[in-house]
Formats: structure tokens, C-alpha cells, sequence
């Protein structure tokens, strides 16, 4: 299967991404909590770094960058 790497379409794949890595984390989270009760939620899983929601909003940047250097 061919990949479409064009800037709209990374938009759209890394927002999926996220969406699941989001999900996948509360699942995580709740899992934690369930087998250590008495622990605090470690830092990392308290608030994680979204690589795709960072990637997303790169990506839109550009679409945006790319939309504006076309009106010219």
C-alpha cells in the first residue's frame, strides 16, 4: 500500500495518532492506578509529551505557511 506523505494528509495521520496515544495513556493510567493504589501516578504518565499532537500542529503550520505564500 502507497503512503500519501503530503503535508494535509500528515496533518490528518498524525491527529489519528494522537487520538490513540491519548486513549492508549488514560488506559495506562487507569491500569497504574488499579495495580498501585497507594502510588502517586509517576510524572511522565501524569503528563506525557505527545510526539504526534506536536507533529500535527507542525504540520498545520505549514499547510498554513504554504496557503498564504500561494495568495501572494
Amino acid at each position: 500500500m502507497q503512503q500519501d506523505y503530503s503535508i494535509k494528509k500528515l496533518v490528518e495521520t498524525f491527529e489519528e495518532h494522537s487520538k490513540i496515544s491519548m486513549q492508549h495513556q488514560e488506559f495506562a493510567n487507569k491500569q497504574f492506578l488499579e495495580q498501585f493504589p497507594d502510588q502517586p501516578l509517576p510524572a511522565h504518565m501524569e503528563n506525557p509529551f505527545d510526539a504526534a499532537k506536536a507533529f500535527s500542529v507542525m504540520a498545520k503550520e505549514i499547510c498554513e505557511i504554504k496557503e498564504h505564500l500561494q495568495l501572494k
